[in-house]
């Protein structure tokens, strides 16, 4: 019996013992499954109230809640936890070590995790007017970096690819603040977070509402309203060491080539957001030109000083503006992948040209390449993939392929299924990307230029958009290649003609026009290779000159591409100047060059004709001129002289080709500054495609005054509701030189009161005379013109009315032009808004009183119809509050501050402040006052 109940409970205890196991495995499984899911974390009740009431504020509500009043955390309005948290997933998002991205489930457990850790010691100027919820994240702040410090997405992705290794052992405190926003910026409430473990550092923030998303891999990234502010100790300034790819030596941006197979596979975008262009690809005229022009640029062996995407501190570079002659811009090395330098693709874009890379390998090293290329179709995938990628992340549009080396015989049909496979991929990406085969390798596999489209290329032309060929061309083999083609597509091949005349027909130089002739003779594109010979050979002081002279001889046998769309804006600016201003005022004097400063250029070298007597007009030069510049660095220079004649003569000076309609109305804004007053009468004209053909923009006109007591009528009515301003008045004039007067039409500005509107809008300021500089504006809406369009835009000039007894001498500058949709001065404008303001790699150094820094920013709300093409960037130091400084100009939402000389404050080690301010500004020159700018502040105590 003994035995029975010993076995019975041996059983029973193994039962148990089973039971409490899966019990316990079950237990686990489920709270393992637990903690991946959402967490709510409760805040107090008075953080959830201010956070309540502050949202019932923005949505307009006037409910709040009383100090008392309980809250309901189930209830359906966010906490201000979830809402953060939410905002901040769907803004940012930051990858591990693994490449894995943190969910929202991860990022709210670590939160979890943390509450109940000891938090850092909370310093308030206030307490009563804001309540702090504090937790400890890991941190990836280098110890020598300020506590909270911010770095950008992508500049973490280079340091998970081998850039700059990071401390990642570092714990710092962030400051969740609820605060409601002060009334004023002088009144701004300050939380100081103290790190223990970084006893000489710390970090205020100052009238800012922070958003933190913190991981494993993750850089600290925090958003504010107005103004970020991050505080240091003198006793461990930041010494940042910079990565080793993106920057050079002095630590600028620079753009760099890719020089292997290996590299390009392994390339992957953000870490040179430097060198990420801005300007859209412009639209041009509907009409296809009958041949088109590639200018293939090599010079120097690439990247000279055109790899600096922030520009350089020289003017004396090679410069080219001569954009409305060519269709496409290709940017050459001889480097196995060339990548435009972003500040040609955006010179090219603003004007309507393509920008192209280049593709090239060659000799023992090509073969070598392409054996590597072409040993699979998975590697022909991922070369076709990755030149796709580079194009989409640089936004140029498309590819030189020049394989200048000898191929086995079976790799032929390989490297033809690459060409088309880039073909089509390109095309699937960017629809109007083009790509182009070099004439070298031939169907057999043998490196032999044919100087012809004949069988042995054919198959790569009929693989691509069209074939460059090599430059030892005749009579002959140009009228053999357009008899091969046809009519269909003789505008695909082109031509290739060396500036420097290496076996070119004509010798090159200034006689390269010789061969476009006979490009042109059998209707055939050209590509004109190396046209910096003009810059390499040529004197560098008349550089200028020559170049004026080069392109003039070209001129008569290319057509001339029109600018197609608004807004469209020219302050004659071609890339370099002596100075840089901002409307009308000067910010910067010093040389500089930085083709993306280009924007819309002539269309015309100084054509003009004279119409009435001949003769009491002269005019003996028209240019660009570095000396005066309304907006960026130069402006159009108009000399010569009125004679005493005291007769009716006008000049016509052609400057730009467009094409904007009349069916919705136009603004139009002209700015000018005549040196003597009263010396000269000018005008814009703006030449259209249906009568009447030549309307007149007179800013000398007087503008319709209309009766406050009177109503305005039904057009105006709307104008006003819609855009708060009237149209101009129209008025007739004399015809000119047999011209019936039905084919004039004349408008006077608008009445001052609304020109001051509109110029507040784009300037901050109603006076309309900045300087030496005038601004007029017209509002154009006629039922006259509704079915015309403006293809031309020109400048009159006349002598003055009144006659003068002697003869007079005139100097006029051509400061700007715009052309624009009125809806960018409309109630439902909405100007792109900067934030997530952040600062990296900061370098400081006491002994040189200078600072480096990485600024970064995110673009919001873009405008498609005015879009944000640059930044202005200022800086304002503690000392002189009143002024405050230009720092540079950004063409991309990163900005590298250069050895910014700091005050004598931070040598003595006294309290100094440094804020810099962005300013975006928009293609039809829109902006902000600086000082409502989102803005970043150093302190240094």
């Amino acid at each position: 019996m003994e035995d029975v109940e010993v076995a019975f409970l041996i059983a029973l205890s193994i039962i148990v013992v089973l039971i409490t196991s899966i019990w316990w495995a079950t237990r686990t499984k489920k709270r393992q499954a637990e903690s991946t899911k959402p967490v709510k974390i409760p805040l107090p009740q008075d953080d959830l109230r201010a956070a309540r009431n502050r949202y019932y504020q923005q949505q307009g509500s006037d409910q709040q809640l009383s100090e008392r009043e309980p809250i309901q955390t189930d209830t359906k309005q966010p906490d201000s936890n979830e809402t953060e948290l939410t905002e901040l997933i769907e803004s940012t998002s930051k990858a591990d070590e693994r490449g894995r991205m943190y969910s929202f489930a991860t990022l709210r457990n670590t939160w979890a995790s943390k509450e109940q850790e000891t938090s850092p010691t909370v310093t308030e100027n206030d307490p009563a007017e804001a309540t702090d919820y504090t937790t400890n994240v890991p941190s990836v702040t280098d110890s020598l970096e300020p506590t909270v410090s911010s770095v950008p997405d992508e500049m973490d992705d280079l340091n998970a690819r081998g850039g700059r290794p990071r401390n990642r052992d570092t714990i710092s405190q962030i400051q969740f603040i609820n605060a409601p926003k002060p009334a004023a910026r002088s009144a701004a409430h300050k939380v100081v977070v103290k790190d223990p473990s970084q006893h000489s550092s710390c970090s205020t923030m100052e009238e800012s509402e922070v958003k933190v998303m913190q991981g494993k891999r993750s850089s600290l990234l925090i958003q504010h309203i107005r103004q970020k502010m991050i505080h240091y100790k003198y006793e461990s300034l930041p010494r940042a060491k910079l990565p080793n790819i993106g920057y050079d030596e002095s630590g600028h941006p620079v753009i760099q080539p890719i020089k292997s197979f290996y590299k390009l596979l392994s390339w992957l975008p953000g870490f040179d957001n430097f060198n990420v262009p801005c300007v859209p690809l412009r639209r041009r005229g509907n009409t296809k030109p009958n041949v088109k022009i590639l200018l293939c640029h090599d010079m120097m062996g690439g990247y000279t000083l055109d790899k600096f995407p922030q520009g350089v501190g020289v003017t004396k570079d090679y410069h080219f503006y001569h954009w409305h002659m060519i269709e496409a811009f290709v940017y050459f090395s001889h480097n196995f992948i060339t990548i435009p330098p972003p500040t040609w693709t955006n010179a090219a874009h603003g004007n309507g040209v393509l920008s192209l890379g280049t593709v090239i390998t060659e000799w023992e090293e090509g073969a070598q390449t392409c054996n590597l290329m072409l040993s699979s179709i998975s590697n022909i995938e991922k070369f076709v993939e990755q030149c796709v990628n580079l194009a989409t992340y640089y936004q140029f549009d498309g590819w030189l392929v020049n394989i200048e080396n000898n191929l086995q015989p079976d790799q032929v049909d390989k490297l033809l299924q690459l060409v088309k496979s880039l073909t089509e991929a390109m095309h699937a990406s960017k629809p109007w990307s083009q790509v182009i085969w070099y004439d070298s390798v031939i169907t057999n596999g043998q490196l032999k230029w044919q100087n012809a489209l004949n069988q042995l290329n054919q198959p790569f032309f009929d693989a691509c958009d069209g074939i460059f060929l090599n430059y030892s061309w005749n009579d002959w083999m140009l009228a053999s290649s357009k008899s091969l083609v046809g009519d269909m597509r003789a505008t695909d091949v082109y031509v290739g003609i060396d500036v420097f005349g290496r076996g070119c027909f004509g010798g090159g130089g200034y006689n390269s026009v010789a061969a476009l002739k006979m490009a042109r003779k059998h209707g055939l594109s050209a590509a004109i290779f190396a046209p910096g010979w003009v810059f390499e050979t040529q004197s560098k002081e008349s550089f200028i000159r020559n170049q004026n002279k080069f392109w003039s001889l070209l001129a008569p046998h290319c057509e001339c591409r029109i600018v197609d769309g608004l807004p469209m804006v020219a302050s004659f600016c071609r890339g370099f100047g002596d100075l840089v201003a901002v409307d009308g005022k000067v910010v910067h004097s010093g040389s500089w060059t930085n083709h993306s400063a280009q924007d819309i250029q002539l269309s015309f070298d100084k054509e003009m004709f004279e119409l009435g007597v001949k003769g009491s007009l002269f005019i003996s030069a028209v240019d660009i001129t570095t000396e005066m510049a309304y907006n960026n660095g130069s402006s159009l220079n108009v000399v010569g002289k009125v004679f005493k004649y005291g007769v009716s003569s006008r000049t016509i000076i052609r400057l730009l080709m467009m094409e904007a309609n009349f069916n919705k109305p136009l603004l139009i804004a002209y700015t000018y500054s005549l040196a003597t007053p009263g010396s000269l009468l000018h005008s814009l004209q703006l030449h259209t495609n249906k009568a009447p053909r030549y309307v007149i923009l007179d800013p000398f006109a007087s503008p319709q005054v209309d009766d406050d007591t009177a109503p305005p009528d039904a057009v105006n009515q709307q104008l006003l509701t819609k855009y708060g301003i009237i149209r101009s008045h129209g008025y007739q004039v004399p015809g000119m030189s047999g011209i019936d007067q039905s084919n004039y039409v004349c408008f006077a500005p608008l009445p001052i009161s609304y020109s001051q509107l509109i110029h507040k809008k784009f300037t901050g300021s109603e006076e309309l005379t900045t300087g030496q500089w005038t601004t007029s504006y017209f509002f154009i809406t006629s039922k006259e013109l509704s079915t015309a369009s403006v293809r031309e835009v020109r400048l009159v000039c006349e002598p003055p009315s009144d006659s003068a007894a002697e003869d007079n001498a005139f100097s006029l500058n051509v400061g700007e032009i715009k052309v624009l949709n009125p809806r960018c001065i409309g109630f439902d404008y909405v100007h792109a808004t900067v934030s997530h303001l952040s600062c990296c790699d900061v370098l400081c150094s006491q002994k040189d009183r200078t600072l480096s820094a990485t600024l970064h920013w995110q673009l919001h709300q873009n405008n498609p119809i005015d879009p944000t093409l640059q930044y202005n960037i200022y800086h304002q130091f503690d000392h002189d509050e009143a002024t405050i400084l230009f720092t540079g100009r950004a063409f991309s939402t990163f900005y590298r501050v250069t050895d910014l000389k700091l005050t004598d404050a931070f040598a003595r080690q006294e309290h100094c402040k440094l804020v810099f301010y962005i300013q975006s500004v928009s293609q039809s020159g829109r902006k902000s006052e600086i000082l409502d700018c989102p803005s970043l502040a150093m302190n240094w105590d």
